[in-house]
């Protein structure tokens, strides 16, 4: 049986405006990411993004709390909307949705967390809800 959370739109749900002026409301959930090889970890709010296929994180903390060597990073290729750029990424435990696994992390120049599909989205069946009335009730549900 799926089990809906309910957050509170204003810390969960943040306002984004986009070119054309709309205004949407974007879910974010707390994640850890805990490099593979380190003992370091880190929290962050992440954005759920049902658009990425991966997760990602600031390629600055990467870089400066982690200690990565993005030079010596492999590559991924995601396709975005801006087509498809060669990313560095490293392999990170993941915790979001209650729920650790180990996944590819792609190091972005944004300033974003991002939660992506893969695996979190095939390990807990993700969908969004959002009521136009009351935002207050916005809420992800998962199983």
């Amino acid at each position: 049986m799926p089990r809906t959370i309910q957050y509170n739109y204003e810390y969960q749900y943040r306002p984004t405006q986009t070119r054309s002026g709309e205004w949407v409301w974007e879910p974010y959930i707390d994640a850890i990411f805990a490099l593979e090889e380190s003992s370091k970890s880190r929290r962050g709010i992440a954005l759920v993004d049902s658009g990425a296929a991966w997760c990602a994180m600031p390629r600055s903390i990467g870089v400066d709390w982690f200690g990565i060597d993005v030079s010596a990073c492999p590559l991924e290729h995601p396709e975005g909307i801006t087509g498809q750029v060669a990313v560095p990424y490293a392999t990170f435990r993941v915790k979001a949705f209650g729920l650790w696994a180990t996944c590819k992390v792609l190091l972005i120049e944004s300033g974003l967390y991002l939660i992506g599909r893969v695996p979190f989205f095939s390990l807990v069946g993700v969908g969004f809800f959002e009521d136009e009335v009351n935002r207050s009730n916005n809420r992800l549900l998962h199983t």
